[in-house]
């Protein structure tokens, strides 16, 4: 004789279906609640702190190759202020010159005048030349007042006359040539400028250096990201 079929229990399940016990669990937020708003910025990266500093400490060193060149050209085109040789009025003197070179008398007090004979070590006579008021130039309170060219290097002989008092002397120097102090000081000037400007610039470059470290430092890292090229 056939049974009925048997009613499930109330806590068994039916064949054929599922019944889900747990909720499923919650989406992974994007950002961990609490985190700190730059915690999904990427870091940047320090070209352009690099570069700049880079172009400061260029124009450091190019203003100080200039300067320094400047200063020695300077000091040549001045070489005469510490080789003026001293003579006394009314005596032969001789002078160890160089051949080619342009020479200046000079007097030891200013607003006096002179006659000078220059004689080569061929025995040729050279000439003196006045300078004008206009083109007067003082080495030391010297004051050039004649020119002359050599012909030759050697020993010449020099016999000089004036309306001076007789304390007073004369003295032969290669001077000063001026187009040569004003390049000096103009590259002198452009060193000194160009310098500062570099100054800035590193700082500048410093500055910007230490920020970016500072704001890289408060990014927090998420996830693997490619490294930011940003300057």
């Amino acid at each position: 004789m056939s049974q009925p079929p048997q009613q499930p229990y109330s806590g068994q399940q039916q064949p054929g279906y599922y019944y889900p016990t747990q909720a499923p669990y919650p989406q992974q937020l994007a950002t961990p609640p609490g985190a700190p708003v730059g915690a999904s910025r990427q870091r940047k990266g320090y070209k352009g702190p690099i570069i700049v500093t880079i172009v400061g400490i260029v124009l450091i060193v190019a203003s100080i190759i200039i300067s320094t060149i400047a200063i020695s050209h300077s000091m040549d085109s001045t070489t005469g202020i510490g080789s003026m040789r001293p003579g006394t009025f009314g005596l032969d003197e001789v002078f160890a010159l160089e051949a080619e070179q342009e020479y200046g008398i000079y007097l030891s007090e200013e607003g006096g005048t002179a006659s000078c004979t220059v004689t080569s070590p061929s025995g040729n006579d050279i000439t003196a030349t006045p300078l004008s008021p206009n083109h007067s130039e003082t080495i030391n309170h010297y004051e050039r007042v004649l020119n002359f060219t050599t012909e030759e290097s050697g020993d010449y002989s020099v016999y000089c006359t004036s309306s001076l008092p007789n304390s007073a002397y004369y003295a032969v120097s290669e001077g000063i040539d001026v187009s040569g102090v004003v390049q000096g000081v103009g590259g002198f000037i452009a060193g000194f400028f160009l310098g500062s400007s570099g100054v800035i610039v590193l700082i500048c470059g410093i500055v910007w250096w230490i920020v970016r470290a500072i704001q890289n430092s408060k990014v927090l890292p998420t996830h693997p990201s490619p490294q930011s090229t940003s300057y």
